[in-house]
């Protein structure tokens, strides 16, 4: 999986993607489960999880004929859930979540992300959102659906998480 994700992440061409994934590489990225109880709760979990949501979210903007740059469907398929790197650890066999810097979910991945790329408002709204309903932290219904609104990406990435997570990954 991290030849997998590291061959298309090493063909974005945006200053600072070598430092995100270095990054990435001394991070857990590659080893975190995805979450402890919902899906993929397991070693590898999360970047199985990334590279599922790339390959959906791949798949829906050819299909749709979408404008949207392979830079971007690789950040926001592959890069969603980075928010969740050093989250978790294992307490007696099971995974559990700690959180050294609690910022709500696709904030976080933003956060994490900006530090080494300019990430696009396209970007920004898709990644913030991908969790729909699922997290409304800080979110009106107003901004949400005005986001899904002016970019498609928006819905296409929440809805290839949605498949990633209740169907491929079943």
């Amino acid at each position: 999986m991290r030849d997998k994700i590291l061959g298309e992440l090493s063909k974005i061409e945006r200053e600072g993607i070598q430092q995100l994934i270095e990054f990435l590489d001394e991070s857990d990225f590659y080893t975190s489960p995805c979450s402890t109880k919902y899906h993929l709760n397991r070693e590898g979990g999360l970047a199985e999880h990334s590279w599922g949501v790339f390959c959906n979210l791949k798949h829906k903007i050819e299909f749709f004929g979408l404008d949207v740059t392979m830079d971007t469907v690789r950040i926001c398929g592959l890069l969603h859930d980075i928010c969740k790197v050093e989250s978790y650890f294992l307490d007696k066999g099971k995974y559990k979540f700690k959180s050294e810097f609690p910022l709500d979910h696709g904030v976080k991945s933003i956060y994490l992300i900006g530090k080494y790329l300019d990430l696009t408002e396209e970007e920004i709204l898709a990644i913030r959102f991908h969790m729909g309903t699922y997290d409304i932290a800080g979110m009106s219904e107003y901004s949400y659906n005005d986001a899904r609104k002016k970019y498609p990406l928006v819905t296409l990435l929440q809805t290839s998480d949605l498949e990633s997570t209740f169907v491929t990954e079943r």
